[in-house]
């Protein structure tokens, strides 16, 4: 192992803490490591001591001390605890999912006394943890970059570490990730509903075509674990079939939502993923509803065509997420770079995948690009697959199979390219009972209806 002379403190030794903790000593880094509730072999190399305020007494400046602990009170907690111990010049950094606001808020008063509290969005799991995970920070010190350097994942050009221009951004970019990261979840998992009980496959011969599907563009780790856990057995039977099928969530997803609604922009994709998880968790409901047997009426799918369905809802769920990341980048982090989020994603991520280099080319052909739907390659592919996903929905509702994930994207590329939408109802609706206003094509400023003149 090699020696640094690089020594960092980090709190917080569950999965993702000690996985981290491991991939650093791999790099010659000492830990001192604390944990609230530590747990026998915690911390595997290292120093583990019995204190927050231990943590710091033991480093040399640049103190650098990372928090991976869970979000929410747990961070404040650690730095309450840390903060009478710490000085000018220390680096602060919290690791964990943390929402981009809660990371703007304990800025401030650490940035006074000259500490530099970094955001770091962090992606990988506990396997990117341990063998480099892909990382988003607010901004990078000199003797942090140091540090980051040696543990990020890599590509072929650079490391998967990027900053995005100030307090919270980091956070934020992680939390547009895992939004994504949703959406995509549900699309696979919605596919292999539709090829076991729609195509009749068995899962053996689903796991056979996600591993094809996998060496072309489809190309993701979220594919290619799934084609692997499909491969499972236990007694004999899949060892899918034994999970209870109620997702659950930490709320990343509907943080990633609540952002796009504060920017104005739409999601549906993301948000029928956190939907389907809350949906799914409804056991006693579904229990009552549930019908003795899915009996598909003969409206089967092409192979080809369910590829090409979730390809095109792949890139509108792309689409919807890179789409909140240049609207915080217009109203919030002018320095934040979309096409780094393709960039950094593409190794150490949980959605890492082939797609990714298309999207970063996309942003940095086109600086100030508002969506992907705009980008020749993108919007060609789009309507090479599109009908694809058309075709499989259908077939899907026709079969009683639900697919709301996948219908979300057909919805939502059938909206944005429509010439024409509902809204002008909408807002006649809104004026007649609220008073609301409206535009008119042929008139300036606001106007009202004349409700009251036409019974």
């Amino acid at each position: 192992m090699p020696q640094t002379g690089l020594k960092v403190g980090l709190i917080g030794l569950g999965a993702m803490g000690r996985n981290l903790a491991l991939n650093m000593s791999h790099h010659g880094i000492s830990v001192i490591g604390y944990d609230p509730s530590p747990v026998e072999g915690c911390l595997p190399k290292g120093t583990l001591v019995g204190s927050s305020a231990s943590v710091p007494l033991l480093l040399t400046n640049p103190r650098i001390i990372f928090l991976m602990v869970p979000a929410g009170e747990a961070v404040d907690q650690q730095i309450q605890a840390l903060f009478p111990h710490l000085q000018s010049g220390d680096i602060l950094v919290d690791c964990g999912n943390s929402h981009f606001k809660d990371t703007r808020r304990r800025s401030p008063p650490l940035t006074q006394q000259g500490i530099h509290y970094v955001g770091l969005g962090v992606s990988g799991g506990a396997e990117g943890a341990r063998g480099g995970p892909s990382m988003m920070a607010d901004f990078c010190p000199e003797a942090l970059s140091e540090v980051l350097t040696l543990i990020v994942a890599r590509d072929k050009e650079a490391t998967c570490l990027a900053t995005f221009g100030g307090s919270g951004a980091g956070h934020f970019v992680k939390m547009i990730h895992n939004g994504i990261e949703y959406a995509e979840m549900q699309m696979i998992a919605e596919t292999v509903h539709l090829l076991r009980y729609n195509a009749f496959l068995t899962v053996m011969q689903i796991s056979d075509l996600l591993e094809k599907w996998n060496e072309g563009v489809l190309g993701s780790y979220l594919l290619e674990i799934t084609a692997k856990i499909l491969r499972v057995k236990e007694n004999g039977m899949p060892f899918i079939d034994l999970i209870v099928d109620e997702a659950e969530q930490k709320g990343t997803g509907y943080w990633a939502l609540e952002a796009a609604m504060a920017l104005g922009v739409s999601v549906p994709s993301l948000a029928a993923a956190v939907d389907a998880r809350a949906l799914s968790s409804m056991s006693q409901l579904r229990s009552h509803l549930r019908r003795s047997a899915i009996t598909p009426v003969p409206l089967s799918i092409d192979l080809q065509d369910v590829h090409d369905a979730l390809l095109a809802s792949k890139v509108c769920a792309y689409a919807q997420g890179f789409s909140v990341l240049a609207a915080a980048k217009s109203t919030i982090w002018p320095n934040l770079e979309v096409s780094e989020a393709a960039r950094v994603w593409q190794q150490g991520s949980i959605i890492r995948s082939t797609l990714l280099k298309t999207v970063q080319q996309a942003f940095l052909r086109t600086p100030g690009l508002q969506s992907l739907l705009l980008e020749h390659i993108i919007s060609t592919l789009l309507a090479k697959t599109m009908p694809g996903l058309r075709k499989v929905v259908v077939a899907a509702q026709f079969s009683g199979l639900p697919v709301p994930a996948l219908a979300s994207a057909l919805g939502y590329f059938d909206a944005v390219t429509a010439p024409r939408l509902w809204a002008d109802l909408v807002q006649a609706q809104r004026d007649y009972f609220g008073q609301h206003g409206f535009k008119r094509i042929d008139k300036e400023g606001v106007q009202h209806g004349p409700w009251g003149e036409n019974p």
